[in-house]
């Protein structure tokens, strides 16, 4: 019999092997339910070291992604006491932010070279990047959503949602939120110099946020008022006692960071 050391390297060997299980979001998830904490904890790691790498193929990941950043999984890690699902989603975030950053950077690098970058920034917001953050950052706004609207018949029954779980997902899409708004006005200014270059005269000299860009910041601030402010959201369902004021707090002001 392996012991407890060997199988949990068979585990990490199963989980690095991930084309043959992400090809189906369902897969990935029965797969982390079936090998228990385990598991989910190797995941956890393997995710928090994957967004951290260099080189990634995001292509290859998009599966993850995807699987990952759906509301079912969002929302069930919010009902577990551990934070590992928590974390993957965070970790998820994170490698969907550095793809656009690096699509970012790319464009950057051959506008300031060889300044053949037209296509490029003119295209950016209809690229494979752009179009997926959308739809996967949209599953977890969906998923936050949906933990409000059950929060009530949530607090009749033994289920909880652990408020350290919505503080990591929260802060962490937030966070991308904010890196992509970033992105979206590198981007944008890019294309104004561009327009300046090539003889543009309706320019006006100060900085004019794009259609996508404007798009985007009026959709963070419109996620935001339904999360923090309404009365239906779920931040009006954590406590103002002690035990929950930090959390408050730690979204209140991230909050306030991505509407700057």
């Amino acid at each position: 019999m392996d012991s407890p050391t060997q199988r949990k390297v068979n585990l990490f060997s199963e989980l690095a092997a991930a084309e043959s299980f992400t090809k189906f979001d369902r897969r990935l998830y029965k797969f982390i339910q079936a090998k228990g904490t385990v598991a989910q904890r190797l995941l956890c790691y393997l995710m928090e070291a994957i967004c951290c790498a260099r080189g990634v193929n995001y292509t290859r990941m998009r599966n993850w992604l995807r699987a990952v950043l759906q509301p079912d999984y969002v929302l069930r890690g919010l009902m577990q006491k551990e934070d590992l699902h928590a974390r993957v989603v965070a970790a998820m975030l994170t490698l969907l932010t550095v793809w656009i950053q690096d699509a970012v950077t790319t464009c950057t690098v051959k506008y300031k070279g060889a300044g053949d970058a037209q296509d490029d920034i003119s295209s950016f917001f209809s690229r494979e990047e752009c179009t997926e953050a959308d739809a996967l950052l949209g599953s977890v706004w969906s998923a936050l959503q949906e933990a409000a609207s059950r929060w009530e018949d949530l607090r009749k029954t033994n289920v909880k949602l652990y408020g350290d779980n919505v503080r990591i997902v929260v802060k962490n899409l937030l966070q991308a939120e904010l890196v992509r708004a970033q992105c979206y006005r590198t981007i944008s200014g890019m294309y104004q110099e561009q327009q300046v270059q090539q003889g543009d005269n309706t320019w006006t000299g100060s900085y004019l946020p794009s259609a996508e860009e404007e798009d985007l910041r009026l959709r963070v601030i419109g996620n935001i008022v339904k999360f923090l402010i309404l009365p239906t959201s779920i931040f009006s369902f954590i406590t103002a006692k002690a035990s929950a004021a930090r959390l408050r707090q730690d979204i209140a002001e991230q909050c306030v960071k991505s509407l700057r």
